[in-house]
């Protein structure tokens, strides 16, 4: 188990390496918020995506449900 653990390590290191993404150090702001979500005080919430954003129809995309 140790073993494909660390393999998946190394071709994720690699992987960042490659996309120029190998400083994965998180900053204060950042910290913080991982902080507050894993001490409960950010909770994620399900929403329907009509919700969240104004649904412009087309002739492609036409409203079954009004």
């Amino acid at each position: 188990m140790i073993i494909i653990e660390t393999k998946r390590i190394k071709n994720l290191e690699a992987y960042l390496k490659v996309g120029g993404l190998e400083d994965y150090n998180l900053t204060d702001v950042e910290r913080d918020v991982l902080e507050d979500f894993e001490s409960g005080k950010i909770k994620f919430h399900k929403f329907k995506l009509g919700y969240l954003f104004e649904i412009n129809l087309t002739k492609y995309y036409p409203l079954k449900h009004k």
